[in-house]
């Protein structure tokens, strides 16, 4: 079987690592013929490929992953759409041109834009797609473009891979496609038993710094506790658009002994593996990779209990972590605070947490993502 990925691009993000591990299991295998990934854009590849995986590319001038982003003012953003909108007739042709010299077996899709132009193609190309959908669809389909090219191709895919069971009621009285719900899943270097020895007292954050992140509202609810915990510190791990927001409010609240930005850090489990505590403070996710990766560490956790029900397909409600309201500062930081004051607790979470492994390991995951590859390629229901 001949399988290919087509997504934007291979820079940092959720849908792109799955995209590396996934490639990765799948060349190995010995029904596998072999395994492409196409990118429209030329970036820079955030995780590591078999030499076995073919990477292609449709632009063949590289770009910077950042200036890919539209976060200029209005009349920016306007005229970046723009040429998208005509850059990407170009690029259509191209995508075409591409899968209509080969013979794959299937083609898999993630994200909307790439699930747009590939399902635009449909009855030009003689070959099953599966879609991926990532994240929130409430956020995704907010607007009238993405909304209405989603009621008019989503329909067309063969098959389609949710993350979560309200991502996929999203979709109920629109598609009918032959679906499946996998969660995503984790590397094997964040499969450990839980850290044993006295903890680090620090509370960690991984992720984006983005709006979506919400990673203000953490730093806020840590402040309103922490002169409770004088010898915590909040460590924020990652990049992003909002960072000198951030930097801003922290300085101006004097906060620089107590929360740190880290930036972007690639062995990021060495760096929060005895962590007192990891929190997620998500204003909306998918299935969140950060949370995943904390919980098989062994990590007691917080999170947003945000659409569209990652963390609650993940959380058990004061079992293996606690879930509280999006936005909600004040019950932030009294579970923050519960949490920090009870050491039996921590531990209770911490061993539960690690159970999680058994349900998102590589392998579990991996295979769930072939047999429906099989299926949806042999035209199986």
């Amino acid at each position: 079987m001949k399988i290919c990925f087509f997504i934007e691009t291979l820079s940092k993000g959720g849908a792109e690592r799955v995209i590396a591990n996934l490639s990765n299991y799948l060349v190995n295998l010995k029904e596998i013929e072999n395994v492409d990934i196409l990118n429209i854009y030329n970036t820079d590849v955030a995780y590591k490929l078999d030499e076995k995986v073919n990477l292609y590319t449709i632009e063949t001038k590289y770009v910077r992953y950042e200036n890919l982003l539209n976060n200029g003012n209005k009349i920016s953003k306007l005229v970046f759409k723009v040429k998208k909108f005509f850059k990407n007739i170009y690029r259509k042709r191209k995508v075409e041109k591409f899968y209509k010299k080969s013979n794959y077996d299937v083609i898999i899709a993630f994200l909307p834009e790439p699930s747009f132009m590939i399902l635009s193609l449909k009855n030009k190309l003689n070959i099953p797609i599966i879609i991926s959908e990532r994240n929130d669809p409430n956020k995704e389909y907010n607007n009238i473009r993405a909304k209405h090219l989603m009621k008019k191709l989503y329909p067309l895919a063969d098959g389609i891979v949710f993350q979560t069971p309200d991502a996929k009621k999203y979709f109920d009285g629109i598609v009918n496609s032959n679906y499946e719900i996998i969660p995503n899943p984790v590397n094997d270097l964040f499969i450990k038993n839980p850290y044993s020895e006295e903890r680090k007292k620090v509370i960690v954050n991984v992720g984006r710094i983005e709006g979506q992140k919400n990673q203000l509202l953490l730093i806020k609810s840590f402040e309103k506790i922490m002169d409770k915990f004088p010898d915590y510190k909040l460590i924020i791990y990652g990049e992003g658009s909002k960072k000198e927001e951030l930097i801003k409010y922290i300085n101006e609240r004097k906060l620089n002994n107590r929360v740190v930005l880290a930036g972007q850090v690639d062995n990021i489990y060495d760096k929060i593996y005895d962590a007192s505590l990891f929190v997620l403070s998500s204003d909306y996710e998918g299935m969140p990779n950060a949370l995943i990766e904390a919980m098989c560490l062994g990590l007691p956790v917080i999170s947003t209990d945000c659409p569209c029900g990652g963390p609650k397909m993940l959380i058990k409600d004061g079992v293996n972590g606690f879930l509280v309201p999006v936005n909600d500062e004040n019950i932030m930081s009294e579970t923050i605070s519960r949490i920090l004051a009870d050491d039996k607790l921590r531990k209770e979470l911490s061993i539960n947490a690690s159970k999680l492994k058994e349900m998102v390991s590589s392998n579990v995951v991996n295979q769930k993502w072939l047999k429906f590859i099989q299926t949806i390629a042999k035209g199986e229901k």
